[in-house]
Order: C-alpha cells, then sequence, then structure tokens
C-alpha cells in the first residue's frame, strides 16, 4: 500500500461493480479513504462489497447506497458522506444510466 492519497477521501459513484469497482480499490491502494456510492453493495459479478475488501485490505472504506437517477438518493447520500467524512478530495463517477426513450 502507497501513502500517496492518505488524508484524503475519494467519493466514487459506481463503485460496486465492473470498471467502477477498480477506482476505489486503486484510491484505497495508494492510502485514500473511500466511500463507495453505489444502488447495491455486492458487486454485479459476485463476490465481496467492494467497501468490504478494501478494509480487508487494511483500508477504510464506507458503502453508501444512491440511485443517481433519483434527486432524493443524491442528497440523502452527500448528507451521509457531510457526516461521515470531513470532506471529500476525490470524486468520481463509473456509473452507468441506461438512455430514456421517452416518448414526447
Amino acid at each position: 500500500m502507497s501513502d500517496l492519497l492518505v488524508d484524503t477521501v475519494a467519493t466514487v459513484t459506481g463503485g460496486s461493480s465492473g470498471i467502477g469497482r477498480s477506482t476505489p480499490l486503486e484510491f484505497a491502494a495508494h492510502g485514500a479513504s473511500v466511500v463507495v456510492v453505489d444502488v447495491q453493495a455486492t458487486p454485479q459479478e459476485d463476490g465481496t462489497p467492494t467497501d468490504d475488501l478494501i478494509r480487508e485490505r487494511g483500508g477504510e472504506a464506507t458503502y453508501v447506497k444512491c440511485d443517481v437517477t433519483s434527486t432524493d438518493d443524491i442528497r440523502i447520500a452527500v448528507d451521509e458522506v457531510e457526516r461521515s467524512r470531513e470532506s471529500t478530495s476525490w470524486s468520481t463517477s463509473s456509473v452507468s444510466v441506461p438512455p430514456c426513450h421517452c416518448s414526447s
């Protein structure tokens, strides 16, 4: 584990699965405290939730449930991050939202 990002906080949306999962793992590998924001904690591929895996590897991580298509969920997630952490140093989105096929 590197100490490059010690004393920083990374908030990652879509960090539970797929390509998005590698982002919080990499932040944690360099010493950042990580907040994983996603609709589900368990990866779509199954396996250990990202925040649990980071803690098992000696890092600090929290999971916050959030559907980024819901304004209410986003407000709740931001409030949770602010309550649990001093501040966010890094914020990245790895979330994939399907396009809306709405008729006008």
